[in-house]
């Protein structure tokens, strides 16, 4: 774990991020509360055995999560107008399938299979994909020290698991019937 607080300190280094970008300082509290929550949020589902079906569970936690962005969009985007077309609908369609049901979907599915501690691992790894490929889109080149807090990330992740698959009893039985 201490190679991946390194990793991480070392991605929130002002020479790898420039912190005096409006909303730059918002934008990394805002995504680490995200990733607690998202932590919280499989712990606490890896918790119970659920009843509902996946899908079932996907729908809800959609509809939670539509309402309370609506909710935002419409307190803090209110002055923004909204150009309506063929091309928002479009957008927001694929957004809904692609991106998030299709998402949540498959954590549900990896959380009945694996630890929550153990998925966390591989799903630490987001953030620095999307870096990289909008890098790449943009024909954009990535600094040292990106690349570096990414090896010490995935290399602390490496060693969590490697530590936790060594020490698992032959005998645990996932809990989770799916």
């Amino acid at each position: 774990m201490l190679l991946s607080l390194c990793g991480l300190l070392l991605f929130l280094d002002p020479s790898v991020l420039d912190w005096s970008a409006p909303g730059v300082a918002l934008a990394i509290v805002l995504t680490l509360a995200a990733a607690a929550l998202w932590g919280l949020g499989a712990v606490l589902y890896r918790a119970r055995t659920w009843q509902a079906s996946v899908l079932c569970q996907t729908l809800w936690q959609l509809l939670a999560a539509g309402i309370t962005i609506t909710i935002m969009a419409f307190v803090f985007e209110s002055a923004t107008p909204i150009v309506y077309s063929a091309r928002l609908g479009m957008i927001l369609l694929w957004n809904w399938i692609v991106p998030t049901a299709l998402a949540v979907w498959a954590w549900s599915k990896v959380l009945n299979r694996l630890s929550a501690s153990v998925a966390g691992q591989f799903l630490m790894s987001t953030p620095f994909v999307g870096i990289a490929a909008s890098a790449w889109i943009f024909n954009e080149n990535l600094s040292s020290e990106f690349v570096v807090s990414v090896i010490l990330i995935a290399m602390g992740g490496i060693m969590v698991l490697i530590n936790r698959s060594s020490n698992r009893e032959p005998d645990n039985v996932d809990k989770v019937g799916n």
